[in-house]
């Protein structure tokens, strides 16, 4: 069992259950749905009693889903909501109190009324973000157990220059929250002494997990001997990039079929996008285009029939930020194609996977596709090797286990 065979009790006390507040359940086609749903499973064959409670409500479609796993879905609180609602104008238009309404409604939500209701359980907080913090540390107050919270790196800008540290309030509440018993993690191992140097104290780390749901190495089937498959896949946001990978299809490409799946389209860049898929029909390639969002099991269909992923994801926002599709390509066989200066690109040269283009550029990503079709036997042997013990590591058991363990870590480990 994963949650009782660990060592080191905290006074006698071992907690048994796992409380996970505001997770991102947008719809049940979000990523973050497919893990929850991956861990809850994981919970429910281990006896392991799972509660999730977010702030927006849940839908009922997803209530059933996560109820039918075992997984206690609690109703969302709206009295903290009101309470802010009904304060006065000229305090809700000052700048502090707009940076902190967030906040105060997760302190509202998590460390009293929640944490109390569920004492045995470690509350965890996903992809977190710094006004998450203080809710974070409110939850090592008023826990039995140790409170684990993993920062979403994007939002701390460690690699840049001007940013050696965080903000002294943040590093203030992270060093409150170290001494009352938080747990703050990072979304790869990699990224944890990153992210230990900028707030100043230890930092462990989480695997980015994807669903593997019926995946075996029988299952992954050899490609066909068909026109050869590049796809870029999710390419409605900014951080994709979708306009290099169109840029880089300009020249000749009928040595392989291009691919590309929309789900989403941000109001900031949706005439971007517009003109960029435009500029596609003018181009003299063989290209299927997607525009909706797919169910887990149609979009792992989709991923599956690639030979090729590019993720020509932008290294200001991937320096520091796991990728969950960079994680189930490396899982199924897929060559994935990552931008230097990315975490991707540094998982790629330390498992000696994949294509990593150097200069961020439609050319040198167009030179990789390319180089990536031409060797995709060999590269995707490469992989297929790696593949079982990969699915291993970022796989929702490993991420419970972990979780367990680093409630458990002393303070200085």
């Amino acid at each position: 069992m994963i949650a009782r065979d660990i060592e080191g009790e905290q006074q006698g006390y071992k907690p048994t259950g796992l409380l996970f507040l505001e997770p991102d359940l947008s719809g049940v086609g979000g990523h973050f749905f497919g893990y929850l749903k991956e861990i809850a499973a994981v919970c429910r064959l281990e006896g392991i009693p799972m509660v999730v409670i977010s702030r927006k409500g849940l839908e009922k479609s997803l209530c059933s889903q996560l109820e039918a796993l075992g997984v206690i879905v609690e109703p969302r609180f709206k009295s903290a909501s009101r309470c802010l609602k009904r304060a006065p104008r000229c305090l809700k238009s000052a700048p502090w109190f707009q940076r902190l309404h967030f906040a105060i409604i997760i302190f509202a939500l998590t460390a009293i009324p929640v944490v109390h209701r569920y004492p045995d359980c470690i509350p965890v907080i996903l992809a977190g973000r710094t006004p998450l913090l203080l809710g974070a540390v409110a939850c090592a107050a008023f826990s039995k157990s140790r409170p684990v919270f993993e920062y979403m790196s994007w939002q701390t800008r460690i690699r840049q220059p001007a940013s050696k540290r965080a903000s002294t309030t943040t590093r203030l509440l992270a060093a409150i929250g170290h001494r009352l018993g938080l747990r703050i993690v990072s979304e790869t191992s990699g990224l944890a002494p990153l992210l230990s140097a900028y707030l100043e104290q230890p930092v462990s780390w989480l695997p980015t997990i994807a669903p593997w749901p019926g995946i075996s190495q029988e299952k992954i089937m050899p490609k066909s001997n068909s026109l050869p498959r590049v796809g870029i896949l999710g390419a409605g946001y900014w951080r994709k990039n979708l306009g290099q990978f169109v840029e880089a299809l300009e020249t000749d490409c009928t040595h392989f079929q291009a691919v590309i799946q929309v789900d989403h389209v941000g109001s900031d860049i949706a005439k971007e996008h517009a003109l960029t898929l435009a500029t596609l029909k003018n181009y003299s390639v063989d290209f299927e285009l997607i525009e909706e969002a797919y169910n887990e099991l149609d979009f792992n269909r989709l991923l599956l029939s690639l030979d090729v992923l590019a993720l020509p994801s932008r290294p200001t926002v991937y320096a520091t930020s796991a990728s969950g599709l960079f994680t189930q390509a490396l899982g199924l066989g897929i060559i994935p194609v990552v931008a230097a200066g990315t975490s991707m690109a540094e998982l790629a040269a330390t498992e000696g996977v994949g294509v990593v283009y150097e200069n961020y550029s439609a050319t040198d990503l167009r030179r990789a596709l390319d180089y990536a079709v031409e060797n995709r036997q060999e590269l995707r042997q490469k992989i297929m090797e790696q593949a079982p013990d990969w699915r291993k590591h970022h796989s929702a058991r490993n991420l419970v286990d972990r979780l367990f363990r680093i409630s458990e870590l002393e303070p200085d480990q």
